[in-house]
């Protein structure tokens, strides 16, 4: 939940959400990708909703092939049918977190 004293408070850029997923590193470029030109298309901000959380490298020797990454919420990304691209989207990342 969050609260401000105006909408701007509420919309501001401190308040975005970050969830933390587990994802291979094939799926992290193809959201990436695929937000960031679904966003442009529609005049949007473009922005990188899965950022890597993990240091290079840590898990190079791992057993699970994939990266913990932070899947950013945004105030642009949150909205639903925008682009059904986005929608989409955000319904993989939301079972990628329950699994996580």
């Amino acid at each position: 939940m969050v609260y401000g004293e105006t909408l701007d408070d509420v919309f501001a850029k401190s308040n975005e959400v970050f969830i933390p997923v587990f994802l291979p590193e094939e799926v992290i470029t193809y959201c990436n990708d695929l937000i960031e030109a679904a966003l442009k298309e529609n005049n949007l901000p473009v922005e990188t909703p899965l950022t890597i959380a993990t240091k290079p490298d840590s898990r190079e020797n791992a057993d699970i092939p994939g990266e913990y990454v932070y899947w950013n919420v945004s105030t642009v990304i949150m909205w639903q049918q925008i682009d059904r691209r986005i929608d989409e989207y955000v319904d993989i990342e939301g079972f990628a977190r329950r699994m996580f």
